[in-house]
């Protein structure tokens, strides 16, 4: 049996509780800040009120602020299930209260920017940590298609653990490893963050085409058209491939679950999609973030502001080569430059077979 401490009572860093429990772990639940409300709600009846279920007799809830001194010390293993915006409060708070060299597991994956380069989040997370003055902490990210109440119920999930110390990943999947909770190790870091953050842009590009086929619908007996939405998919893997190359990953990293399928499960369900399905119905991007999104946080849309210098830098360089990223650049230019109200679509169906 090992000590588990997940940091952050969200509905991930809660449903990831599931099969840490189910295997018989100590888990203790550490909210942030944001999770008052939800760790006390853990703590008087056990219902967690974002997954909607029982939590484990197993986890222990605890609010930051108050956890027993000691508690990080005995830690086996650590989970920091809070956003990419919340990264260096929580690695602070690793190293002020895990003393040990323990592992790292990152719930939230995906990219950075520092000094001007674009960088995978594990490797920014290592790099705070070590700032933080904690030293051996090694880092593993989660990556791949998994939506929290799919995990909590125990459905199928397959999902693939990114790390450059592939023995703190294998001590994870020994960890949370269950007959529905699938975990395949993945020394591609570079590929499997690259996918984990782009997907979040191309989610939107797919859900534009959704927008567009809803307003159609009507001329078309009432039926959304599905044709752009699969082509503008396809699209999306061909460029996500070809990204992930540019950064040092391997091509093939994108047809998997942190690029395939991840971009299924984010064009499925997410903000995101519904970003891209407000614009595609007819409204820019500004106005559906003051509008019908108003106060929501969109990964791919704060991504597309963090990248869209970075990306068109590498163009002038000539590392990223701009033909073979039509679908990117239209949606790079719809968030950050305004509305085209196509999303650069002429460009984009003219070079969706595979590139030579």
């Amino acid at each position: 049996m090992s000590r588990i401490l997940v940091l952050g009572a969200g509905m991930m860093g809660a449903a990831i509780t599931v099969p840490a429990a189910e295997n018989a772990h100590s888990v203790a639940l550490v909210g942030t800040p944001y999770d008052t409300e939800t760790i006390r709600s853990v703590q008087a009846s056990g219902w967690h009120p974002g997954l909607e279920t029982q939590l484990s007799e197993r986890v222990e809830p605890f609010e930051c602020e108050t956890v027993p001194h000691g508690l990080g010390a005995g830690a086996d293993l650590v989970i920091a299930a809070v956003t990419s915006a919340g990264l260096s409060w929580a690695c602070n708070w690793i190293v002020s209260n895990c003393p040990r060299p323990v592992p790292v597991v990152l719930v939230a994956k995906g990219v950075s920017v520092s000094g001007g380069r674009i960088v995978p989040l594990s490797d920014n997370a290592a790099s705070l940590l070590e700032d933080a003055g904690g030293t051996g902490h090694p880092v593993v990210a989660i990556a791949g298609p998994c939506i929290a109440r799919d995990l909590a119920n125990k459905h199928h999930t397959s999902v693939i653990l990114a790390s450059r110390d592939l023995a703190s990943a294998e001590a994870a999947r020994s960890a949370f490893a269950t007959a529905y909770y699938h975990l395949a190790i993945e020394p591609d870091v570079d590929g499997a963050e690259f996918c984990a953050a782009f997907k979040n842009l191309y989610a939107i590009a797919v859900g534009w085409a959704a927008g567009t086929g809803a307003r159609g619908a009507a001329g078309a007996g009432g039926a959304p058209t599905v044709n752009l939405k699969a082509t503008l998919f396809a699209q999306a893997l061909l460029e996500m491939g070809y990204l992930v190359e540019v950064f040092g990953g391997v091509d093939k990293t994108a047809l998997g679950p942190a690029g395939a399928g991840d971009l299924y499960v984010t064009c499925e369900a997410g903000r995101n999609g519904r970003l891209g399905m407000h614009m595609g119905s007819g409204l820019p991007f500004a106005d559906v973030i003051e509008g019908p999104m108003r106060g929501e946080t969109v990964e791919g849309a704060e991504l597309a502001h963090r990248v869209a210098p970075q990306i068109r830098r590498l163009i002038e360089q000539g590392r990223i080569a701009a033909p073979r990223v039509p679908l990117l650049l239209g949606i790079l230019d719809e968030i950050c430059s305004g509305p085209r109200r196509d999303i650069g679509l002429a460009d984009i169906l003219g070079v969706c077979e595979t590139p030579t």
